[in-house]
């Protein structure tokens, strides 16, 4: 989800749908005060204003209940796939029950440690997600940093990062 969400698609959405809101109120609101319905354009100007407070929250809500139903739908048999990860001269070799793979360092976009994993983004819009729990801490670090040599890409913390 975080890679999604640091998308300029995805924070236009919700900006769209934001301003939409307010649009579409207002707009209601100014109909019916055009129409003499004082009572009426007060509630709806009330409901943009409303709408103003409670999107945030709301969107978010929404965005992260659509992104686990996807993750849910589409990653079938992917999520909690264990995997060996091996560093070599010039790829990552990738190892599990169903297939082995290399990576070559070249084609790793971005490493990035989150507060509860780490997540190596490749150039081909995938991802590995390395759970922070599931791994002994020094052994972890020390495979990060081997791969953040390696492939000459700096480790991005934002072990900070909260969904929006």
């Amino acid at each position: 989800m975080y890679s999604s969400t640091i998308t300029k698609t995805h924070r236009s959405q919700r900006t769209r749908s934001k301003i939409w809101g307010i649009v579409i109120y207002a707009g209601i609101s100014a109909f019916a005060f055009a129409n003499n319905e004082t009572g009426l354009a007060i509630g709806f100007a009330s409901a943009a204003i409303g709408w103003l407070v409670v999107s945030n929250p709301l969107l978010r809500w929404k965005y992260r209940r659509h992104f686990k139903k996807h993750i849910a739908e589409t990653k079938k048999g992917l999520i909690e796939l264990e995997a060996i990860l091996r560093i070599e001269d010039d790829t990552l070799y990738s190892e599990t029950p169903e297939s082995n793979g290399s990576i070559k360092y070249t084609a790793l976009e971005s490493l990035t440690e989150l507060e509860n994993l780490f997540l190596i983004k490749l150039k081909q819009a995938a991802n590995l997600i390395i759970p922070k729990n599931k791994i002994p801490e020094t052994e972890l670090t020390t495979f990060m940093q081997s791969l953040s040599l390696k492939s000459d890409l700096t480790i991005e913390e934002k072990t900070t990062y909260k969904w929006r």
